[in-house]
């Protein structure tokens, strides 16, 4: 399953509100990124950005806020490690 597929199949838990398979899938993404290299772990910028958005997304899920995660991970990861169409 490649980036996309799995932010699609995040957004349609969300928006289902199947909550409890939400926190397996976003780690498992999170995961992903760093194993297809959609990162490089060489760039102190892209690492930090990375834990930052590892951070809120992990807040959201605490504070049961699954609209803002679904926010967090269409308007602040897709666009900063290029996801889109083309994955």
């Amino acid at each position: 399953m490649n980036l996309n597929e799995m932010l699609n199949r995040i957004y349609e838990t969300i928006y289902s509100y199947e909550v409890q398979d939400i926190p397996l899938q976003v780690v498992d993404f999170f995961n992903e990124l760093i194993e297809k290299q959609a990162i490089n772990i060489n760039d102190i910028y892209q690492v930090q950005t990375y834990n930052r958005l590892m951070k809120n997304s992990l807040e959201a899920m605490q504070n049961m806020d699954y609209l803002l995660l679904a926010d967090i991970l269409e308007y602040e990861l897709k666009p900063i490690f290029g996801l889109g169409n083309k994955n």
